[in-house]
C-alpha cells in the first residue's frame, strides 16, 4: 500500500498524473501524496494542515498497535 501512495505521488511530482482531478484532491489527504499538490501549487493551507494532522494521528495509532504487539509478544 506504501509503495501504491509512493508512486502516486512521483507520478503526480513529475507531471504524468494530473493533480487537478478530484481523486487526487481525495488522496492527498494521505501526506506522501499531498507533496505533489504542494508542489504543483493546487494544495491550500488548510489541506497540508489536515494532511499533517491525520499524519500524526497515524503516528498515535501505529505506536499504540506496536506497544500492544511488543506487551503481549516480548513480556509474556
Amino acid at each position: 500500500m506504501s509503495t501504491a501512495a509512493y508512486l502516486v505521488a512521483v507520478y503526480s511530482a513529475t507531471g504524468l498524473l494530473n493533480v487537478r482531478e478530484g481523486w487526487m484532491a481525495l488522496l492527498s489527504r494521505i501526506p506522501f501524496l499531498m507533496l505533489g499538490r504542494v508542489t504543483a501549487g493546487t494544495a491550500s493551507v488548510a489541506e497540508v494542515v489536515l494532511a499533517i494532522v491525520l499524519l500524526i494521528a497515524a503516528i498515535g495509532v501505529a505506536l499504540w498497535i506496536a506497544a500492544r504487539i511488543y506487551a503481549a509478544g516480548v513480556l509474556l
